[in-house]
């Protein structure tokens, strides 16, 4: 690669900076991942609340979900482990 493409790609990638700040600022702010300067505590807590909740959530379907490898389970029937 020739110095001058290097030194293009270089200014190109200075003149977007601002640009690309800007739209990952965006997308965090509207995946509710924007990070904790500013903020109502309160909203915050039940941010908290509700991740815990879910969490809970995906730990229960985890754990009853039948594990297709376990020593005790029927060897009379087939599991679709796709699904």
């Amino acid at each position: 690669m020739a110095y001058a493409d290097i030194n293009s790609a270089v200014n190109r990638w200075h003149v977007t900076s601002a640009i690309r700040s800007d739209i990952v600022n965006t997308l965090l702010e509207y995946a509710d991942m924007k990070g904790d300067e500013g903020g109502n505590k309160e909203v915050k807590q039940q941010r908290k609340k509700r991740d815990k909740e879910d969490l809970e959530k995906l730990k229960k379907i985890i754990t009853s979900t039948i594990n297709s490898f376990h020593q005790q389970r029927n060897k009379d029937c087939l599991f679709n482990l796709k699904t």
